[in-house]
């Protein structure tokens, strides 16, 4: 009789089933039901050792440590990864590069504002001290004409010669109030040499345009797994009608990420995470803009304030099984973070 006869099962039993069978014949035939009855109570203890040996054996089956992936196959994915991070690196370089040269136009264009109107006032002082010298000079000779007629009282004779200078100086100052504008016209500001302009620098922040979906499932992963390190099974779980997700898994203590991964709403992702301690973040909403824009401008960040421990107990691997449904209550317990901190 083999384990999964033992158990009354199938050998295409799932694990949930395992545990329900399992259960239930602990439930039947505990020791404690037969007190009174030494035979029975003799045969019930020998069936509950085979019913948990059969148990134990099944469950380790189940979490056995995956087989190593091959050595080629993991080189050519590392290769790809170090590919991928040096362009996102190239594309950011590229996009500083941008923004350095859109802030030295900036400032070039400011500065020379700052002398355009700089000159602009050294002009118009200028003219106006030009112009008051121009009436100085009239008043000048209106009071020396003053002093010659207190020196030379007027006679009969002198009197028109008086009158006809005294018109001639007036026709004089009044053309010259009339004409100071145009008499200085070269002292005017000088229209400038058009330059011509760079092409504006590509802008950095684009409008972001919605996308299809992703995959259920779609992942990238930041860690490289080395040769016989075992991994830990992490599953999430997100019920109809609940929001998509895009989850990251990040370093406890460093805060590092480790993975991220696409869960549509509703469904069920199984992925794989080396042995320690990590923190789980998510971003969550129902329109997809990208990676840099996620859900947009309605997305909501989140993440579990619990640790989440995955390690070897004995010849067991312990991972986690997450479903991401709000519930009073519930022992996955999360504060909503800014987008910055996600």
């Amino acid at each position: 009789m083999n384990d999964y006869e033992t158990l009354g099962l199938e050998p295409s039993a799932s694990p949930a089933e395992i545990e329900r069978a399992r259960n239930f014949l602990v439930r039947a035939l505990h020791p404690d039901r037969f007190t009174g009855k030494p035979k029975l109570q003799a045969e019930a203890e020998s069936r509950m050792k085979k019913i948990n040996a059969a148990y134990d054996r099944l469950i380790a089956t189940r979490h056995r440590v995956t087989p190593q992936p091959d050595p080629r196959a993991q080189a050519e994915k590392e290769q790809r990864d170090r590919e991928w991070r040096e362009q996102g690196q190239r594309e950011q370089e590229k996009r500083d590069q941008a923004e350095q040269e859109r802030v030295r136009r900036e400032q070039e264009r400011r500065k020379q504002e700052v002398r355009t109107e700089q000159e602009r006032q050294r002009r118009e002082q200028e003219i106006q001290a030009e112009q008051q010298r121009r009436e100085q000079a009239v008043v000048n000779r209106w009071r020396r004409l003053g002093r010659w007629c207190t020196r030379h009282p007027m006679t009969t004779a002198t009197a028109p010669i008086f009158f006809v200078v005294a018109l001639a100086l007036t026709q004089f100052f009044m053309a010259s109030k009339q004409t100071t504008p145009t008499d200085f016209s070269d002292l005017a500001p000088k229209p400038q040499v058009a330059r011509p302009e760079l092409p504006p620098a590509a802008p950095l922040i684009i409008e972001p345009d919605v996308r299809p979906l992703p995959a259920n499932g779609s992942s990238s992963r930041y860690w490289t797994r080395s040769e016989g390190e075992p991994l830990a099974p992490l599953r999430i779980v997100t019920a109809v009608g609940s929001p998509n997700y895009f989850i990251k898994v990040v370093d406890w203590e460093r805060g590092t990420p480790l993975l991220t991964v696409f869960i549509r709403s509703g469904q069920t992702v199984n992925v794989k995470v080396p042995l320690g301690s990590y923190r789980l973040k998510y971003a969550s909403g129902t329109e997809w803009y990208g990676k840099q824009f996620l859900f947009g401008p309605n997305t909501t960040y989140s993440r579990a304030q619990d640790q989440l421990d995955f390690t070897i107990e004995g010849d067991r691997v312990r991972g986690h099984e997450i479903t991401l449904i709000k519930q009073v209550g519930g022992n996955l317990k999360t504060v909503d973070i800014r987008q910055e901190d996600f």
